[in-house]
Protein backbone atom coordinates (compact mmCIF):
# COMPACT_ATOMS: atom_id res chain seq x y z
CA UNK A 1 0.00 0.00 0.00
CA UNK A 2 1.26 3.29 -0.77
CA UNK A 3 0.95 4.89 2.68
CA UNK A 4 1.90 1.61 4.63
CA UNK A 5 5.01 1.72 1.99
CA UNK A 6 6.19 4.85 3.42
CA UNK A 7 6.77 3.40 6.66
CA UNK A 8 8.19 0.01 6.00
CA UNK A 9 10.88 -1.88 3.32
CA UNK A 10 7.99 -3.15 1.01
CA UNK A 11 8.43 -2.32 -2.40
CA UNK A 12 5.57 -4.60 -3.44
CA UNK A 13 4.27 -3.04 -6.82
CA UNK A 14 -0.06 -3.91 -6.06
CA UNK A 15 -3.01 -3.02 -9.26
CA UNK A 16 -5.44 -1.48 -7.08
CA UNK A 17 -8.84 -1.61 -7.86
CA UNK A 18 -10.27 1.72 -8.61
CA UNK A 19 -13.18 2.40 -9.81
CA UNK A 20 -14.61 5.87 -11.94
CA UNK A 21 -18.53 6.96 -12.69
CA UNK A 22 -19.92 9.83 -13.72
CA UNK A 23 -20.82 10.25 -10.06
CA UNK A 24 -18.59 9.04 -7.99
CA UNK A 25 -14.91 7.24 -7.74
CA UNK A 26 -14.52 4.05 -5.65
CA UNK A 27 -10.79 3.56 -4.38
CA UNK A 28 -9.63 0.65 -1.91
CA UNK A 29 -9.25 2.81 1.68
CA UNK A 30 -5.81 1.42 1.89
CA UNK A 31 -4.61 4.68 -0.99
CA UNK A 32 -6.05 7.29 1.92
CA UNK A 33 -4.77 8.58 4.76
CA UNK A 34 -6.03 11.97 6.93
CA UNK A 35 -5.63 14.82 4.68
CA UNK A 36 -5.53 13.04 1.27
CA UNK A 37 -6.62 15.21 -1.33
CA UNK A 38 -8.12 13.95 -4.10
CA UNK A 39 -8.21 15.93 -7.97
CA UNK A 40 -9.68 15.09 -11.00
CA UNK A 41 -8.50 16.81 -14.14
CA UNK A 42 -10.46 15.80 -17.17
CA UNK A 43 -8.86 16.52 -20.80
CA UNK A 44 -9.95 16.76 -24.12
CA UNK A 45 -9.14 18.89 -27.48
CA UNK A 46 -5.98 20.30 -25.73
CA UNK A 47 -8.46 21.60 -22.67
CA UNK A 48 -8.00 20.33 -19.13
CA UNK A 49 -10.44 21.03 -16.36
CA UNK A 50 -9.49 19.90 -12.68
CA UNK A 51 -12.11 19.41 -9.99
CA UNK A 52 -10.20 20.11 -6.65
CA UNK A 53 -13.67 19.62 -4.67
CA UNK A 54 -13.27 15.74 -4.46
CA UNK A 55 -14.45 14.43 -0.60
CA UNK A 56 -15.09 10.78 0.63
CA UNK A 57 -19.00 10.61 1.39
CA UNK A 58 -18.53 6.94 2.39
CA UNK A 59 -16.65 3.90 3.42
CA UNK A 60 -17.82 0.69 2.33
CA UNK A 61 -17.16 -1.98 5.08
CA UNK A 62 -18.18 -5.36 3.39
CA UNK A 63 -15.57 -7.62 5.16
CA UNK A 64 -14.32 -7.65 8.79
CA UNK A 65 -10.64 -6.47 6.71
CA UNK A 66 -9.43 -3.37 6.15
CA UNK A 67 -8.21 -4.48 2.62
CA UNK A 68 -11.73 -4.97 1.92
CA UNK A 69 -12.90 -1.59 2.29
CA UNK A 70 -13.43 1.02 -0.48
CA UNK A 71 -14.39 4.47 0.18
CA UNK A 72 -16.87 6.55 -2.14
CA UNK A 73 -15.39 10.25 -3.89
CA UNK A 74 -17.59 12.64 -4.78
CA UNK A 75 -17.54 16.15 -6.79
CA UNK A 76 -20.69 17.89 -6.59
CA UNK A 77 -18.62 20.16 -10.00
CA UNK A 78 -17.68 16.52 -11.29
CA UNK A 79 -21.43 15.71 -11.62
CA UNK A 80 -22.35 18.26 -13.66
CA UNK A 81 -19.36 17.39 -16.16
CA UNK A 82 -21.20 17.16 -19.79
CA UNK A 83 -18.78 13.88 -20.85
CA UNK A 84 -17.74 13.29 -24.45
CA UNK A 85 -15.78 10.03 -26.42
CA UNK A 86 -12.96 12.02 -25.88
CA UNK A 87 -12.43 12.78 -22.46
CA UNK A 88 -9.69 11.62 -20.55
CA UNK A 89 -10.00 11.31 -16.94
CA UNK A 90 -6.71 11.66 -14.47
CA UNK A 91 -7.20 10.99 -10.81
CA UNK A 92 -4.67 11.59 -8.85
CA UNK A 93 -4.41 11.24 -4.67
CA UNK A 94 -2.18 13.35 -2.95
CA UNK A 95 -1.02 11.70 0.87
CA UNK A 96 1.54 14.46 1.81
CA UNK A 97 3.66 17.37 -0.34
CA UNK A 98 6.46 15.10 0.41
CA UNK A 99 5.13 11.89 -1.75
CA UNK A 100 4.28 11.85 -5.47
CA UNK A 101 0.66 10.94 -6.08
CA UNK A 102 -1.01 8.11 -6.93
CA UNK A 103 -2.04 8.33 -10.06
CA UNK A 104 -5.40 6.46 -12.32
CA UNK A 105 -5.91 7.27 -15.82
CA UNK A 106 -9.69 6.36 -17.54
CA UNK A 107 -11.04 6.92 -20.45
CA UNK A 108 -14.77 7.12 -21.83
CA UNK A 109 -15.80 3.59 -22.99
CA UNK A 110 -19.07 4.20 -24.53
CA UNK A 111 -21.85 6.58 -24.45
CA UNK A 112 -25.59 5.65 -24.81
CA UNK A 113 -28.60 7.75 -25.46
CA UNK A 114 -28.61 11.58 -26.74
CA UNK A 115 -25.85 13.86 -26.84
CA UNK A 116 -26.99 16.22 -24.78
CA UNK A 117 -27.75 13.95 -21.91
CA UNK A 118 -26.60 10.60 -22.33
CA UNK A 119 -28.52 7.82 -20.34
CA UNK A 120 -25.10 6.31 -19.74
CA UNK A 121 -21.84 6.97 -19.75
CA UNK A 122 -19.29 3.83 -19.19
CA UNK A 123 -15.62 4.55 -18.14
CA UNK A 124 -12.77 2.22 -18.62
CA UNK A 125 -9.20 2.19 -16.81
CA UNK A 126 -6.37 2.83 -19.50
Amino acid sequence: DPINDRYSFSSSQKEYDVKFSKDKIVVPVSLLADGSKIVVTVSENGKETAFEDCEVTKVDRKDKKVDSFTASVTSKKLKKYKWTADSKITVKIYNGDDYEPVTFNFKVNKIDGPFVLPDKIEFERE
